[in-house]
C-alpha cells in the first residue's frame, strides 16, 4: 500500500513529491507539449498498451531523467513497449523532443506512484530504477521512493519471473534495496558478472558493519551490465569519483 496518498479530482492517487520539478524555464512549445499528456490522455495511452496485445513485453522505467537510458531500450527492442515516468519537467520535455519516432515508447509525467494504479496486475515483465534521487543526509532518507510499502506495490505489477534493476551511488542506498529484497521470500537475485567480492564491499563501505553485512558477491555487481544503457546521472557520478552499485533481481510468485 502507498504512504502519503491522495485522491485527484479524477480519482487518481496523488504522493507528496520532494524536490523540484523544473530547474529553468520553458519555451512556449516545450510547454504546449505537455497538453498531449493530460491524464485522460495518458490513461488511454497506457489501456491501448495492454489491450493491443502486439508488443513482446512491457517494461516501466521509474524516474527516466533526460530519457538516455529508455530511449536506447525502446531503440533497441521495437517490438516491446517501454512506459516511462518522471516528474522533472525539464528532462521530460527533452525526451518527448526525441521519442515521437517511437511508437513502442509511451511517457507519463508525474510521479510514477500516480501511474501504478493505472497498470494491471501482473502486467510488467521488467522495472528499471536507475539513480534515483538517494536523499544522503539521514534527516532526509525517509523520502527515498524505493521501501518496503514501494516495493509490494512494484510486486504486484510484476509478472513471475519479472526483473527488477536497482542502480545508485550511494552504497548505503544499496545496502538498504538488498535488504528489502532479501527479506523476501519472493524475489532471488540475477547473477551478473563480473560480480564484485565481498572483500571489494569491505572496501568501499570502509568496513561499516551495517552496510558491509548485507552484501554478497551475488547481489551487486561494479561493473555496468553491457545490456543496462548509460545515463548522464552514472557519468556525473564517475566524474565525482563515486562508486556505483547495479543491483537485478528476479520477480516469482
Amino acid at each position: 500500500m502507498l504512504h502519503n496518498m491522495s485522491l485527484s479530482a479524477n480519482g487518481v492517487p496523488q504522493a507528496r513529491l520532494y524536490g523540484r520539478r523544473r530547474t529553468h524555464g520553458l519555451t512556449l512549445l516545450q510547454l504546449r507539449c505537455f497538453q498531449e499528456y493530460s491524464p485522460e490522455a495518458v490513461q488511454a495511452r497506457i489501456a491501448d498498451v495492454f489491450e493491443q496485445k502486439v508488443f513482446l513485453g512491457v517494461y516501466l522505467e521509474i524516474g527516466f531523467g533526460n530519457g538516455e537510458h529508455l530511449l536506447e531500450q525502446a531503440m533497441t527492442h521495437p517490438r516491446a513497449a517501454f512506459i516511462g515516468a518522471e516528474p522533472f519537467e525539464n528532462g521530460f520535455v527533452q525526451a518527448h523532443q526525441r521519442a515521437a519516432c517511437l511508437p513502442n515508447l509511451f511517457l507519463y509525467k508525474g510521479d510514477v506512484r500516480s501511474l501504478l494504479p493505472l497498470l494491471p496486475s501482473a502486467s510488467l515483465d521488467g522495472v528499471y530504477m536507475l539513480f534515483p534521487d538517494p536523499w544522503p543526509k539521514r534527516r532526509h532518507q525517509k523520502r527515498r521512493l524505493m521501501d518496503s510499502s514501494f516495493l509490494e506495490a512494484l510486486t504486484v505489477l510484476l509478472k513471475s519471473g519479472g526483473e527488477m534493476r536497482f542502480a545508485t551511488d550511494q552504497l548505503e542506498y544499496a545496502a538498504e534495496v538488498i535488504r528489502l529484497i532479501e527479506a523476501s521470500p519472493n524475489w532471488s537475485w540475477k547473477a551478473q558478472e563480473p560480480r564484485a567480492s565481498y572483500d571489494s564491499a569491505s572496501q568501499l563501505c570502509n568496513g561499516t558493519a551495517k552496510t558491509l553485512k548485507v552484501f554478497s558477491e551475488h547481489a551487486f555487481s561494479l561493473a555496468r551490465p553491457l545490456s543496462w544503457p548509460i545515463t548522464r546521472y552514472e557519468r556525473k557520478a564517475w566524474r565525482c569519483g563515486r562508486i556505483c552499485c547495479y543491483l537485478s533481481a528476479i520477480y516469482k510468485t
